[in-house]
């Protein structure tokens, strides 16, 4: 059985040129609609970019959100074919790797003892404040 786990989010690497120095665009759309759009333009030379690049790099890294991904469970990230990734003149670059992902979860059980202790707290407050 496949879930779905919806986007949240990316983040760029520097590997093209930096955002923050303008050094690169990021033209993301993000979602749209079971695929998810992540492009960023290097305004950088081919000069640049060669020094900056090594062999091996990370693009992007895309963020989801799990939600009660049942012990056994899989969910499925897949990269289209076709030209995903280009270079320069628009000439197709073979994604050769795909990274791992890392799921952090949030225990439910402390989750609901904190907020119940700290509504607790409040309501004693309340009621010290009221008196």
């Amino acid at each position: 059985m496949f879930y779905a786990v919806p986007f949240t989010g990316h983040s760029l690497g520097d590997f093209l040129g930096s955002l923050a120095l303008l050094e690169a665009i990021d033209a993301s759309v993000g979602d749209v609609g079971g695929a998810v759009n992540v492009a960023e333009v290097s305004l950088l030379s081919a000069l640049d970019l060669d020094m900056l690049q090594p062999g091996a790099f990370v693009l992007a890294t895309l963020h989801f959100n799990v939600i009660n991904l049942a012990g056994g469970a899989v969910t499925q990230l897949s990269v289209l074919s076709g030209p995903v990734l280009g270079d320069a003149f628009g000439a197709k670059i073979e994604v050769t790797g795909l990274g791992s992902a890392s799921i952090a979860s949030i225990p439910v059980p402390g989750t609901l003892v904190l907020l119940s202790a700290s509504l607790f707290v409040w309501l004693a407050l309340k009621r010290r404040h009221s008196v």
